[in-house]
């Protein structure tokens, strides 16, 4: 496989991934601590970070750009070179971005449509997925972002917290996902 194939292949699934975490916090307490010791056993990187040692491994196939991972007795961590503290949108994705999350926590129609689709790249296993016919209940404006925001997930290949929005997205799923009894979508519309 070339490496530009590589590029375009989509994340790993993650079905194992619970509604309610902060991978966030304990990622970047992982490029902190790197970026202060260079090196550090994974054990206890663990520790610092309050993760699993298997989180840690997870987050170096994860993030190969990220993080590089030795293995052998004491399976060690480290930075890679191009570590970025963490990815950056454009102006256009942030501001779109921003307005559905902002949107998506109010209590309408249109944010329970538009936290469907927010919902459905966070993990559309545990959370639903997206009909794109919800698209004709919201606003043209409202879909233009979520345009926006689908051709970031498609481009960027990169969940909603590795961009610092997993607390929001916390609140989505409090807001939109804590009664089992509700639906996750509509069928009526």
């Amino acid at each position: 496989m070339t490496d530009e194939a590589k590029k375009r292949q989509p994340p790993p699934p993650r079905p194992d991934r619970p509604l309610l975490i902060t991978p966030k916090r304990s990622f970047l307490n992982l490029l902190d601590l790197l970026r202060k010791r260079k090196v550090v056993a994974v054990d206890e990187a663990a520790k610092i970070v309050g993760a699993s040692a298997e989180e840690i491994e997870d987050y170096a196939q994860r993030y190969p750009k990220h993080f590089l991972w030795f293995g052998g007795p004491t399976p060690t961590i480290s930075l890679a070179v191009e570590a970025p503290p963490h990815p950056q949108l454009s102006a256009q994705q942030q501001a779109s971005l921003e307005r559905l999350i902002r949107l998506a926590e109010g209590c309408t129609d249109q944010s329970r449509h538009i936290a469907n689709f927010l919902l459905a790249w966070w993990n559309a296993k545990e959370c639903g997925g997206f009909d794109l016919t919800e698209l004709w209940a919201v606003d043209p404006p409202i879909g233009a972002d979520m345009a926006v925001v689908f051709g970031l997930v498609a481009g960027r290949h990169l969940y909603p917290d590795n961009f610092g929005y997993g607390e929001q997205f916390g609140r989505i799923i409090a807001a939109w996902r804590s009664d089992p009894d509700r639906p996750v979508h509509n069928q009526s519309d």
